[in-house]
């Protein structure tokens, strides 16, 4: 049994801009009885309530702006924490998510990539790489032939920010 904290969904946007996020809670669920929650709550009820054996804490970035409140974050130390961090060099959430992370006493956290340890090199030490997830029912051996040598993608919401993506 797992709890996933997300946060607020703080503005209207794409929907795929949260399936990253959502793609972890759905792989956890494989796993686990995963229980989500994306709204202010006391940590110390809710762990008592589902009595999770672990804990994840998802930064409050991107598509999910507006971080939740976690009153009595000192509650339950006996469950293990850790943190997933989305780590987008322009997100403004990574001083909220460290400072959540030190609210509920979480040492570590993941990262889907690289970023984190040459942006924040002092994190190095808390950080962990993991891939993301693929899905086999789209990214399948299609057995065509290649014609494009080279694939540039991402970045494609905010073209204005990412001028050169989009253009190429």
């Amino acid at each position: 049994r797992a709890l996933f904290i997300n946060h607020k969904i703080s503005r209207p946007t794409a929907d795929f801009q949260g399936r990253i996020e959502d793609e972890w809670a759905a792989a956890l669920a494989i796993h686990c009885d995963v229980h989500s929650i994306s709204e202010d709550f006391d940590y110390g009820e809710v762990c008592d309530r589902i009595n999770p054996d672990f804990v994840i804490l998802r930064n409050p970035g991107g598509y999910r702006a507006t971080p939740v409140t976690v009153r009595n974050a000192k509650a339950r130390p006996d469950i293990p924490k850790i943190g997933f961090y989305t780590e987008d060099p322009h997100d403004t959430s990574r001083v909220t998510f460290l400072r959540l992370l030190d609210e509920l006493q979480i040492d570590r956290f993941f990262v889907p990539g690289s970023a984190t340890f040459r942006q924040s090199p002092e994190l190095a030490s808390r950080a962990f790489t993991m891939s993301l997830f693929i899905d086999d029912s789209i990214f399948e051996e299609y057995d065509l032939e290649k014609l494009i040598p080279v694939s540039v993608f991402g970045g494609l919401a905010v073209p204005g920010f990412y001028s050169w993506r989009a253009e190429t």
